[in-house]
C-alpha cells in the first residue's frame, strides 16, 4: 500500500509541448482548489474500491486452498492459510472504513460548495437590489406620484378651461357656419340640432276613392236688433200698467 495513495506521476518529454497549449492553459485557469480535492478524492475512492475487489478474490482464494490442505490431511498449513486469510478480510475492513471517510468528504465538499454557489448567488442579488434602490429610492417614487397627479390635475383645469370658452355667442356663429354648410338658416339648423327630424317611414298607399263634399246649408241673416230707445205714449203706459 505504499503507492496506494500516491499521485501516478506523468513523464513527458523534452521539448515536447502538448497540442492546444492555449485551450489547455484556458482549462487548467478554470479549475479551482476544490475541483482538484474533489479529483483526488474520488481517485483513491476507486484504488480503495479496486484493492477492495484484490483482497476479496484473495481471500476466497485462501479459502480454497485451506480446504484443499484439509483435505490432504495438512492442518498447520491450512490454519496458517486461514490465519492469511483472517489477515485479509480484516484489510478489507479497514478498506471499507476508509472509502466511507473518503465518500463523505466528497459529499461534504460538494454541498459546501454548493452553498458557497447559493451565497455568491444571494450577494449578487442583494448587490444587484441594492443598485437598483440607489436608481429608484423611495423618495424618487414619491416625487414621481406628485408629479403624475400634479399633470393630472393641470390637464383637468386645461379640459375645464377649454370647456368654459365657448359663449352663447360663439354658440351662435357656430349654428350660423353650419347652416351655410347645411343650406338652411340658423333657426332651422338649431331646431334639426335640438329635435332632429326623424326619418320618414313610408306608408301604403291607399286606393279608396275620395268621398264626396257635404252640401253646404243655407245661412239666414238675423234683423239687428235696434239700438235707439222707443218712447212710449201715457195711453200706452196706463194700459201696460193695468196688465
Amino acid at each position: 500500500m505504499g503507492t496506494l495513495f500516491g499521485k501516478p506521476e506523468k513523464n513527458h518529454g523534452k521539448g515536447h509541448s502538448p497540442p492546444n497549449g492555449n485551450a489547455s492553459a484556458n482549462q487548467a485557469a478554470k479549475v479551482t482548489d476544490k475541483d482538484r480535492a474533489i479529483l483526488d478524492l474520488k481517485n483513491a475512492r476507486d484504488r480503495l474500491k479496486r484493492y477492495r475487489k484484490k483482497i476479496e478474490t484473495e481471500s476466497e482464494q485462501l479459502t480454497n486452498k485451506a480446504k484443499i490442505l484439509i483435505k490432504e490431511q495438512k492442518k498447520e498449513r491450512a490454519l496458517l492459510v486461514l490465519k492469511l486469510k483472517k489477515h485479509k478480510e480484516k484489510e478489507v475492513v479497514n478498506i471499507d472504513g476508509q472509502l466511507i471517510s473518503v465518500m463523505e468528504m466528497i459529499d461534504t465538499i460538494e454541498w459546501e460548495a454548493a452553498n458557497m454557489e447559493v451565497m455568491r448567488a444571494l450577494q449578487a442579488g442583494n448587490a444587484a437590489l441594492n443598485k437598483l434602490h440607489e436608481e429608484m429610492s423611495v423618495e424618487d417614487v414619491e416625487n414621481l406620484l406628485a408629479e403624475t397627479n400634479e399633470a393630472i390635475e393641470t390637464e383637468n383645469e386645461i379640459n375645464l378651461l377649454l370647456a368654459g370658452q365657448f359663449n352663447a355667442q360663439d354658440d351662435e356663429e357656430l349654428q350660423r357656419e353650419l347652416a351655410e354648410l347645411m343650406g338652411e338658416t340658423p333657426a332651422q339648423t338649431a331646431a334639426s340640432v335640438v329635435n332632429p327630424t326623424p326619418n320618414p317611414i313610408a306608408e301604403p298607399s291607399s286606393s279608396l276613392p275620395e268621398l264626396p263634399a257635404a252640401p253646404i246649408a243655407p245661412v239666414h241673416v238675423l234683423p239687428e236688433a235696434p239700438t235707439h230707445t222707443v218712447e212710449m205714449t201715457e195711453d200706452e203706459r196706463a194700459e201696460l200698467a193695468a196688465l
